[in-house]
């Protein structure tokens, strides 16, 4: 048997984009998202990937941190850091429909009952934006308060957990 011309082969890649799998709906929490990381490297990848269309239709950015804001603080802020610190040049239609899904959560997870601002929140765009329970944290925090935080996370809020 003879191999076939490499022009002749399959190439599961010929296909380009349409093999991309779509990511599952989520939540992506940040702890610590008022902090450098965030500004300069987090936030530019979201946008990289909003860009690139590469995150789920529905999909959630929820920043926590012990400063004071709200939704459109946070929207600002991390404008702000778009503008300055990513590669792809800032397009206003991309930001508009990114920054629709950042929301903010002010709270110190060191507080007896700090987890249950983030748990009603995710609670209500669980079903708002339809996530399927998906959650992802990403601890953008220095790491004694890994802990701290992973503990509050670890209490089971249903019969699911986090």
């Amino acid at each position: 048997m003879t191999a076939a011309a490499p022009e002749q082969q399959e190439n599961p890649l010929a296909e380009g984009l349409a093999l991309r799998r779509t990511p599952d709906p989520c939540a992506l929490v940040v702890f610590g998202a008022s902090g450098d990381l965030t500004h300069k490297k987090i936030m530019p990848a979201l946008y990289a990937l909003a860009v690139r269309r590469l995150l789920p239709p529905r999909f959630a950015i929820v920043g926590v941190a012990r400063t004071d804001g709200d939704d459109d603080s946070f929207r600002q802020d991390m404008a702000s850091a778009v503008k300055q610190h990513a590669r792809d040049p800032f397009r206003q239609e991309t930001w508009d429909e990114l920054a629709q899904q950042l929301h903010w959560v002010t709270t110190d997870f060191a507080d007896t009952g700090g987890e249950n601002k983030l748990h009603d929140l995710l609670d209500r765009l669980d079903t708002e934006e339809q996530l399927g329970g998906n959650s992802v944290f990403y601890l953008a925090v220095p790491p004694p308060a890994f802990p701290t935080i992973v503990e509050a996370l670890g209490k089971r809020r249903d019969e699911r957990g986090w």
